[in-house]
């Protein structure tokens, strides 16, 4: 937070006034209050990163960082591409985006949920794991409310145990907060 202080002295009474103003700190500095999300659309469906495509991933990640990165303090966010630039994307999708590993019973609790259409937004932590930020229903709102604690528990738990490698830049560890996929539920009654 940036502080003015200014004193002037008349007939002997010296007046203060604090004036302060608030900077956006954080990511917000970089790319205002709405933080643009980007689409993992890998996600579930290359699978997972096998040993000669991590040690590829480890090798790259440094150079393309600053292609694909924008990061403040402990923080990234996967950049926007422009539809004409899609090689871009996919270059910056398959570096941050595809898991190490994650549970293959991704909707086994999901027995008498209504059919619907989500966007899962999360994060990767500093230690690589998948972190549910929001859940949020494209279709069928009000007919997933009975079932909204449980399907983020089941969500949560599959994100938490959905391993991905760990961001270094600059030898520092972070973590990529601006992530989702798109999920379609499919009712198992």
């Amino acid at each position: 937070m940036n502080t003015i202080i200014s004193a002037a002295t008349a007939t002997g009474l010296v007046i203060c006034s604090l004036v302060a103003s608030a900077a956006p700190e954080g990511l917000e500095a970089l790319v205002g209050k709405e933080i643009p999300r980007f689409e993992c659309r890998t996600y579930g469906t290359w699978g997972t990163l096998a040993e000669e495509g991590l040690a590829k991933l480890l090798q790259v990640r440094d150079r393309a960082n600053k292609h694909c990165l924008s990061c403040r303090d402990a923080q990234c966010l996967l950049k926007q591409w422009p539809d004409d630039q899609s090689g871009g994307r996919r270059l910056c999708e398959s570096l941050y985006c595809i898991p190490k590993s994650f549970p293959r019973a991704v909707t086994a609790e999901q027995t008498g949920w209504a059919a619907h259409l989500a966007e899962v937004r999360f994060k990767v932590d500093r230690e690589g794991r998948g972190k549910l930020q929001e859940y949020v229903a494209l279709t069928e709102a009000d007919r997933i409310k009975p079932y909204r604690r449980e399907i983020e528990r089941t969500t949560r738990g599959f994100l938490h145990n959905t391993r991905f490698e760990p961001l270094v830049v600059d030898g520092e560890a972070k973590e990529i907060v601006n992530l989702f996929y798109v999920i379609r539920i499919n009712d198992l009654d």
